[in-house]
């Protein structure tokens, strides 16, 4: 994510959205630590408040090193998600008119960041 801020800085937008917690230990408790770099289990409740959702989201932010990176946050309700259908994780490109123009999808559980970038690529001309 860093590399595309800087690849496409004064382009495009790129920026992070914390959304609804995937495995929150208070709905869905599973031992999710395979993508925590060896630190450990993630035991996260699902906020109920933005404060909430806001401390979690500085949590990553702080956890994974990702200050490059705007990091805005869903509310609650969990408007955007629903919307866009963004659980457990997506990424978007959207026009600045508000047009959704491109939505990856995961392959094997797995996203291409390289599908993303040639897709900022057709529309960042």
């Amino acid at each position: 994510m860093k590399k595309l801020r800087e690849e496409y800085n004064g382009r495009a937008e790129v920026l992070a959205l914390y959304i609804a917690e995937a495995h929150a230990r208070d709905e869905w408790p599973i031992s999710s630590s395979r993508c925590n770099r060896g630190r450990g289990v993630v035991s996260i409740p699902q906020a109920v408040t933005m404060e909430q959702r806001m401390a979690a989201a500085a949590a990553f932010v702080r956890v994974f090193d990702f200050q490059t990176v705007p990091m805005y946050c869903d509310a609650v309700d969990n408007a955007f998600g629903h919307v866009f259908g963004a659980w457990p994780l997506r990424f978007y490109i959207v026009a600045a008119d508000g047009t959704l123009r491109f939505a990856a999808m995961p392959q094997d559980c797995v996203y291409s960041l390289s599908e993303v970038k040639e897709a900022l690529d057709a529309h960042c001309k």
